[in-house]
């Protein structure tokens, strides 16, 4: 018998043989290959963004734990969060789809239940993506408004204004993925450049500005501070949140598989490094702010942006204030236009399996623009939608953020909690494989996705209020309600989820993977 291998004939997809111009699973496709391993990097490295997410939300992560959580929680998390992309870099390099999650749900589930909860994950997924896409654009709007709140004192904000911003970066989103899809790969590797160059300018340029004046390496590396209300363990679990929000949607490439050369190769190693390189970027950035941060107390009561007033006191300066902090906003700005191409491939790969409504419209692709625009247009739509939210009212906006993490920890729990129940013997081995340190790799991963997801949905402070209240939880109800009365007039019928044929056999997973290369395998839908 003999190790199966991507020149085999199994397949997912569309029925044919594994020839150019078919992906990998047999697919026909329409999209061009244009993402090479450094365009791959930029997009999952800039999504993930870990040294500017952090930077963005200091405030919440120093008075939960202050330097020592935002440090060794980084670490920590950095750890359990490369379990999860292990986990899934090594399903994703047997079977690299678009879908991601859902489909890989699909392909490792009992035949019994593969088609509702591929379904389940399916929603789970591409809602969080929608969420996702509107977190950028709202980072953008807070950083841009601190900067005039920073130069006029009597600044009164608006939430319109901040609503200005939000889609103003949404509108150059829309128009970079619309009219700029050639030249995707190489804004990706800009922003990858960019966001290495800037972590280093400006951690640089913050020790420079503050030689004289460091914070002690005692507070560094030791200093606790719990202002949260809770007991001193939880607010530092809590505290530790912060740092998996920055870690999280690494299983962005994983979305763009079908215009990537090598697919199976380059996605599971692009995760991987994603994360390493997040976790690393994150932990320096931190240990220079902390060096640099002149009054602690100020920055976690700042009105402005927490990161604006750790410049403002290192640099003394208004305007040298805005322009370290205005690299972040750039970055960011890239990072929301990014979301906007992995969530419009997902979406449109959701859509061809009858997941969402009028599925047959969103997942076409424009074979001019090189892009599914329908799916595109539908997550702007749903981006701008969430915006029109916040101008009601920010604490529902806020739950839908808050529920991406969960929503995205969810849809990777999913197939992992398959392999670790179902058995390991279920998913053929692909390029990438963790060998006999998968199955402690995998319930290591599950652990820390599962006790993450319930100290998501708790609040920041103990004493809370109706506008303080952490709400995500309602925010899911209402994604699974529509989930669920979907599938209950449409869904269960028409939904598509994948499955594997072997020589005329409809496999339920449970085949050995050696034996997987023994006949040609096709996927057809059921």
């Amino acid at each position: 018998m003999t190790r199966p291998c991507w020149s085999q004939s199994m397949h997912l997809g569309s029925y044919i043989s594994l020839t150019v111009p078919y992906n990998s699973f047999g697919r026909q496709e329409s999209l061009r290959k244009k993402f090479g391993f450094l365009s791959q990097l930029g997009i999952a490295f800039v999504i993930l963004t870990t040294w500017t997410s952090m930077a963005a939300s200091m405030n919440i992560a120093l008075p939960s734990g202050g330097s020592v959580v935002i440090l060794y929680g980084l670490n920590l998390s950095g750890f359990l969060t490369m379990a999860v992309a292990l986990s899934l870099a090594e399903i994703c390099s047997v079977y690299p789809t678009n879908g991601g999650q859902y489909e890989w749900t699909a392909l490792l589930s009992h035949p019994s239940y593969r088609r509702f909860l591929s379904y389940v994950c399916g929603w789970t997924v591409v809602a969080s993506w929608w969420a996702l896409a509107a977190s950028g654009p709202s980072l953008f709007g807070n950083l841009a408004i601190s900067f005039l709140e920073l130069f006029d004192a009597g600044y009164v904000v608006q939430r319109w204004h901040e609503f200005f911003f939000y889609m103003s970066v949404e509108v150059s989103a829309f128009f970079i993925n619309t009219f700029l899809t050639p030249a995707l790969p190489v804004l990706s590797e800009m922003a990858l450049y960019l966001s290495l160059s800037g972590l280093v300018g400006i951690s640089i340029s913050i020790l420079v500005l503050t030689r004289h004046s460091y914070q002690s390496a005692r507070f560094v590396f030791t200093g606790f501070i719990n202002e949260s209300g809770w007991p001193d363990g939880f607010a530092w679990i809590l505290g530790l949140l912060q740092s998996c929000f920055s870690l999280t949607a690494y299983d962005a490439v994983a979305h763009l598989v079908e215009e990537m050369p090598q697919p199976q190769m380059d996605a599971p190693r692009t995760m991987i490094i994603a994360v390493a390189l997040g976790t690393l970027t994150g932990f320096v950035f931190c240990v220079c702010v902390l060096f640099s941060i002149q009054d602690v107390r100020s920055v976690i009561r700042s009105s402005h942006s927490p990161i604006v007033s750790i410049f403002y006191q290192a640099s003394g300066s208004k305007g040298g204030a805005v322009g370290l902090a205005i690299v972040i906003l750039i970055i960011i700005w890239f990072s929301a236009s990014e979301v906007v191409t992995t969530s419009a491939r997902l979406t449109a790969a959701f859509a061809r399996h009858h997941g969402l409504p009028f599925g047959s419209i969103i997942s076409k692709n424009n074979t001019r623009l090189d892009l599914p625009w329908n799916a595109m247009v539908l997550t702007v739509a749903m981006v701008t939608i969430f915006g029109l939210i916040y101008l009601g009212t920010s604490a529902a906006f806020d739950a839908i953020v808050s529920a991406c993490v969960v929503g995205l920890n969810t849809s990777y729990a999913i197939p992992i909690a398959l392999l670790v129940i179902r058995g390991r013997q279920i998913l053929p081995q692909g390029q990438f494989s963790l060998g006999r340190w998968g199955y402690a790799t995998n319930v290591t991963a599950l652990v820390f996705l599962v006790v993450t997801n319930v100290l998501f949905l708790f609040p920041a402070q103990s004493h809370t209020t109706g506008s303080s209240m952490n709400y995500a939880i309602a925010a899911i109800a209402v994604v699974y309600l529509f989930a669920g009365i979907y599938w209950y007039l449409y869904a269960h019928k028409h939904y598509i989820a994948p499955y594997i044929v072997i020589d005329g056999i409809e496999s339920d997973s449970d085949i050995p993977q050696t034996d997987l290369g023994k006949g040609a395998a096709t996927e057809e839908t059921k």
